[in-house]
């Protein structure tokens, strides 16, 4: 997909070593790191599993994950040309090596045969807890995210004091994988926690929060259910998405035999997601169990249960001000496949004419490259 962030490995490498206070701390430091570089062959793949080995005798704490960053910049900085190369194909292949299991995973959970994708889900989780490079510090952030909006909502909603580095591996996508697994396995304290690892990875990734909500639900635990799902609403950027939050307010109602906000809800959920079989399917239930024709709700019946209830009215205007705002800073820097695609965030959340009529304006083709729009 044309707005899918990749990441270069001499970016990834390019980090600060934490802050070593301690005299002793600092001198051990400088000397690990010097007396490891001493061995380095200027084979990437050579030098990489060496350092990995002397960092696994000096501990499992700042120090070692300083000399392992230290070290990386080092391995970057003095490599021959020719073998620049291999450095960036052994990312590569590391990160495709990861999806092949990923999609490995996937397969099987499509077949239903959780018990056999369990250990193939917990050896990859084995290995990204062992894998060191990216834990977070004093310093820096280490996440991974699968679209460019996500990673500025998470600015705007986290507003984070340190560094933010992305990196190119799915470390969430495999704790939502493992989540769901456990989930189906009907292991539900460890499905949440599980899920809630991936959220540290990608904390605005919806399909997470989503699974990390039903985790309440599957165990009758509404009221975090209900809270969870409104932590939702503050991430939803795609339409469906805002209408699965509806529709999980309106499990809620349901559930505490409140039938016309769950109503409601469900109306609502029909504005983002008009073919949703689930929200037709809840109405008539509703319907049958409360023996009303609730119809159509008036605006005054939505902003009073909206009120009453805690229920949003929309999707998060701060989402939807964001969107508008990046893309019209992309239009006016004439990066218009930016301005189309955060544009078309805030078009499929509001549907406004305004701005309709700006994405209108956007060109077919970038006037600087004569790239489309999209970036393909």
């Amino acid at each position: 997909m044309w707005f899918v962030k990749t990441v270069n490995f001499h970016t990834v490498l390019n980090l600060t070593p934490l802050p070593l206070d301690a005299m002793t701390e600092k001198k051990n430091f400088d000397e690990l790191v010097s007396e490891i570089s001493l061995k380095f062959t200027g084979d990437p793949e050579t030098d990489f599993s060496l350092l990995f080995e002397e960092a696994g005798k000096i501990g499992d704490g700042d120090l070692a994950r300083a000399v392992v960053r230290a070290c990386s910049r080092v391995i970057e900085r003095t490599l021959p040309e020719e073998n620049r190369k291999k450095l960036e194909r052994l990312s590569m292949t590391s990160a495709a090596v990861l999806n092949a299991e990923i999609e490995e995973i996937q397969f099987t959970l499509i077949k239903r045969e959780y018990a056999k994708a369990l250990p193939m889900a917990e050896s990859l989780v084995r290995r990204i807890e062992d894998f060191k490079m990216y834990q977070d510090d004093s310093e820096e952030e280490f996440r991974c995210f699968d679209e460019f909006f996500e990673e500025i909502l998470y600015y705007q909603i986290y507003k984070p004091s340190r560094k933010i580095t992305r990196i190119g591996l799915n470390f969430h996508s495999i704790y939502f994988l493992y989540g769901n697994i456990l989930f189906e396995l009907k292991r539900f304290d460890e499905a949440r926690a599980a899920l809630l690892k991936g959220l540290h990875w990608n904390p605005i990734d919806f399909n997470l929060m989503s699974e990390y909500a039903e985790t309440y639900k599957i165990t009758g635990k509404m009221e975090s259910f209900f809270d969870v799902t409104l932590d939702a609403f503050k991430i939803a950027f795609h339409p469906k998405d805002v209408a699965r939050c509806y529709r999980n307010l309106g499990y809620c109602f349901t559930e505490k035999e409140l039938y016309r906000p769950a109503a409601v809800c469900y109306e609502l959920s029909l504005l983002y997601d008009e073919d949703s079989a689930t929200a037709y399917h809840e109405l008539e239930y509703i319907r049958r169990k409360s023996g009303e024709e609730f119809g159509q709700p008036t605006r005054e019946e939505v902003d009073g249960c909206c009120e009453e209830h805690r229920i949003p009215r929309g999707p998060d205007e701060d989402v939807i001000g964001l969107a508008v705002a990046v893309g019209r800073e992309s239009f006016k820097r004439k990066q218009f496949g930016w301005a189309r695609y955060y544009l078309g965030i805030a078009y499929g959340l509001t549907q406004a004419k305004e701005i309709k009529n700006l994405l209108d304006l956007i060109p077919d083709e970038d006037s600087e490259t004569g790239e489309s729009a999209d970036g393909e």
